[in-house]
C-alpha cells in the first residue's frame, strides 16, 4: 500500500489502525491541541467531522481512544480502502511507539493493554459478542455500486468495524465466498439464501433498504444470524418521485419536450402547442395501496395538489377500519392509484388484468415498490389497448432487466419507465450509510434494533 506525507512529516499509510493508541482523554486532547487530530467521541460523533483530507479521528470505546488515519484519495470517484488492522504484535507495539514518537505524544507506562474491557459472549444469545482476540469482527458490502458511488461520507460505517471487503457488485455464484469468514454482511440486492448462509462466522445481515424479500429469513433464523433493514431512509425522494412521474405523464412533459426537439413549436401559427391533453391534479382522486410512511407522504403532498385521497384496506382483509374503503371500491373510483405495500405472497401480482379492467380508462398507476406487484404483461397489454390512462413505474420484476422486458417495447403509450433508483438522491443515500452503520453498532453494543423475522 502506498505511503503519503503528512502535514508534520510523518510517512504514514493511507489507512492505519493503530489500537489502543490514546489511553486517556487528557493524551487524546493534548493531541487535539497541537493540531494533530480531530477528536470525536463515538457517542457524539458526526459525520461531517471527518471529511477533511490527511486527518485523524479518534472514536471512543470503552475507556479506551482508538485513532484512524484517512486519506481519500478523491472523494467523488473512490470510496474509501479497507482499513488494515494491526493487532497486539512485537512489531504493532514498535510501529504504534514509533508513531506516538513522531506525534510528540509522550508513552504511558505498563501494558499496552491495560484499560481494555472485554464483553462477556453468551452463546444462546443470538447478539451474543465474541470475546479477547475475536472480538475483532470482520464485515463484507456485497453491492457497494447500488448505494454509493464514491459522493457519500462513509467514515462512520467503515469504522463501524475492525476491518470490511467492499465489492462493487456480486454474482450468484460468488456470494457463499464473498461471505464466508465475514461475521457481518450488508447487502442491497444480492440474494442471501440457506446456502449462501453456511459459513460459521455470519452474526449479522444488514439488508441495505427496507425490503428484505432478498433475504432467507427463515434460515437466518434457525442459524441464529440476525437480519435488520434500514426503514425510512428514502421517504423524500420517493414521494418526491411519485409526482415527478404523475406530473410527467398528466402534463405529456415528454411529449412536448420531443414536439419542440422535433421543430414543430418553430413550425406552430400560434403562440404555443396543445397537441396532448393536459389535466390538473386539482379534484383528482388519489387511492393508495400501503398506508406506512411514504403512503402518508404522499398523501400530504396530494393534498397541497388539492387532490382528495382515499386508503384502501388491506388487499384480501375481511375487515374494513374506519377511513378505509375497500380494494375494489377503490381500484373503480381512484384517478391515480400509487403503490406503497411490500412486496409478499399477498401482494405478488395484486395489480392483474382483472383489476386493471376495473379502473377508470383514464386512470394512472404509479409502482414506486416492488415489480412483482403488478404483473408487467397485463400492464403492458393494456396500456396499448387504453383500458388506463397512463403508467409511471419505478421498479420491475427483474433488474436490471433484459432487453425483451415487456414493459421496455417502444409501442406501448403513456409509459413512463425509471431505473429503480426514486430513492437515490444523495441525502437518502447519506442517511442509508449512517444508518447502516448505526445498525451494526447497536448490535456491537448488544442493542439490536430493527429486527426482521419470518412471517
Amino acid at each position: 500500500m502506498a505511503d503519503h506525507e503528512h502535514d508534520n512529516g510523518v510517512r504514514l499509510d493511507r489507512w492505519l489502525w493503530a489500537a489502543r493508541f490514546f489511553k486517556t482523554r487528557a493524551e487524546a486532547v493534548e493531541a487535539v491541541r497541537a493540531g494533530h487530530v480531530l477528536l470525536n467521541d463515538h457517542r457524539t460523533r458526526s459525520a461531517k467531522s471527518v471529511r477533511c483530507h490527511d486527518r485523524l479521528r479518534i472514536r471512543r470505546k470503552t475507556a479506551v481512544y482508538h485513532i484512524t488515519i484517512q486519506r481519500l484519495i478523491d472523494r467523488r470517484v473512490s470510496a474509501p480502502i479497507a482499513a488494515q488492522t494491526y493487532v497486539e504484535d512485537p512489531d504493532s507495539i514498535e510501529r504504534r511507539e514509533a508513531l506516538r514518537q513522531q506525534l510528540r505524544l509522550q508513552p504511558q507506562p505498563g501494558n499496552p493493554g491495560a484499560g481494555r474491557t472485554k464483553k462477556s459472549a453468551d452463546s444462546s444469545s443470538r447478539c451474543a459478542m465474541p470475546t479477547g482476540a475475536a472480538e475483532l469482527m470482520k464485515g463484507t458490502i456485497l453491492d457497494a455500486d447500488s448505494f454509493d458511488r464514491g459522493d457519500l461520507d462513509t467514515a462512520a460505517l467503515e469504522s463501524a468495524l475492525d476491518q470490511w471487503t467492499h465489492h462493487r457488485s456480486t454474482q450468484s455464484h460468488e456470494v457463499a465466498e464473498r461471505i464466508a469468514g465475514c461475521e457481518v454482511v450488508v447487502t442491497n440486492k444480492v440474494i442471501i439464501d440457506a446456502a449462501a448462509m453456511q459459513s460459521a462466522c455470519l452474526k449479522l445481515i444488514v439488508v441495505a433498504a427496507t425490503g428484505t424479500n432478498n433475504i432467507d429469513l427463515a434460515a437466518a433464523k434457525q442459524r441464529g444470524i440476525m437480519v435488520c433493514n434500514v426503514r425510512d431512509y428514502a421517504s423524500g425522494a420517493v414521494s418526491q418521485h411519485v409526482f415527478s412521474l404523475l406530473l410527467t405523464l398528466v402534463s405529456h412533459l415528454g411529449d412536448y419536450t420531443q414536439a419542440v426537439k422535433a421543430g414543430r413549436w418553430q413550425e406552430s401559427k400560434v403562440f404555443c402547442l396543445l397537441d396532448y391533453p393536459i389535466r390538473e391534479l386539482d379534484g383528482m382522486t388519489l387511492g393508495i395501496i400501503g398506508y406506512g410512511n411514504l403512503g402518508r407522504r404522499v398523501e400530504q403532498i396530494a393534498l397541497g395538489f388539492g387532490m382528495q385521497v382515499a386508503v384502501c384496506a388491506r388487499p384480501g382483509s375481511e375487515a374494513i377500519p374506519d377511513g378505509r374503503i375497500t380494494f375494489d371500491e377503490l381500484l373503480k373510483n381512484s384517478d391515480v392509484i400509487s403503490l406503497h405495500c411490500p412486496l409478499s405472497d399477498a401482494t405478488h401480482n395484486l395489480i392483474g388484468r382483472a383489476q386493471l379492467e376495473k379502473m377508470k380508462s383514464t386512470a394512472i398507476l404509479i409502482n414506486t415498490a416492488r415489480g412483482g406487484i403488478v404483473n408487467e404483461n397485463d400492464l403492458a397489454n393494456a396500456l396499448r389497448q387504453g383500458e388506463i390512462g397512463g403508467a409511471g413505474i419505478d421498479v420491475l420484476t427483474q433488474e436490471p432487466p433484459g432487453a425483451d422486458h415487456p414493459l421496455l417495447a417502444a409501442d406501448i403509450p403513456n409509459l413512463l419507465v425509471s431505473p429503480h433508483n426514486a430513492w437515490g438522491s444523495v441525502q437518502s443515500r447519506q442517511r442509508l450509510a449512517d444508518e447502516i452503520a448505526d445498525l451494526i453498532q447497536a448490535y456491537r453494543q448488544e442493542t439490536p434494533r430493527n429486527c426482521c423475522l419470518p412471517d
